[in-house]
Order: structure tokens, then sequence, then C-alpha cells
């Protein structure tokens, strides 16, 4: 038995490979299958990168903090499944070591546990 894991949301300036979303505006944010990480690409270099467990500040973070799409923000759904840690290997692998990677989450151990999974896989 296989289990799929959750889309992956993502804010940012990002095509995807075969696909030019630079005319979908205001695209508000991509959800897409873990696996696909690989197929993102970067229309410019993100200011940062930014990871958040809880969908409610998601959804406020891209519509009030960065509604220019500076950033690259990530929706890791609470505890990220292991398909969700490789996608996020794959995208801080595509941006530069001086790109700083945040994370966003309750202070408290389900929150530890998750900040901790992330950093290991990035």
């Amino acid at each position: 038995m296989e289990r799929f894991a959750p889309p992956l949301l993502i804010a940012g300036k990002i095509d995807l490979l075969g696909a030019d979303l630079s005319g979908a505006t205001p695209l508000i944010y991509l959800g897409i299958a873990p696996k696909e990480a690989d197929r993102v690409r970067f229309r410019e270099p993100p200011a940062y990168v930014l990871t958040i467990e809880n969908v409610a500040s998601f959804n406020r973070h891209v519509a009030e903090a960065d509604p220019a799409r500076l950033g690259a923000t990530l929706y890791v759904g609470g505890y990220p499944s292991l398909a969700s840690q490789q996608a996020l290997r794959t995208i801080s692998a595509m941006v530069s070591e001086q790109t700083p990677i945040f994370h966003w989450s309750d202070i408290g151990p389900d929150g530890t546990w998750i900040f901790h999974t992330i950093e290991r896989a990035v």
C-alpha cells in the first residue's frame, strides 16, 4: 500500500518545467505533488525561502506579507511527509547558499519536531 503525500503549496515567482506561469497573474500560489518539485523553476532568485506548517499562516503571509512574491513560501502541511522532505531538499538546492531559509511554526514539542525535520531535510 502506498501513501499519497499532501500537495506542496508554493508561492513565488515560479514556473514549472514545460509551463510558463508568468501570464497567470495574479497567481496566489501553486499546489503540486511533492514528487514534482524538480519541475519548479524560479523566474528570478527568491530573496528567501520560508516554510510554514499552518495553512492559515501560509495564506496570510502570501497575501499580506509578500504580495510581490519576493520570496519562495512553501506550505509543508504540519508534519512534512517523506515526499515533502525530499521536495524541500530539491527546492533548497535550487537557491544560492546565501539565500536565507526560514521556518514558521508553533513553539512547542510538535513545532520543534517539525522544525528539526525540515532543518535536516534542507
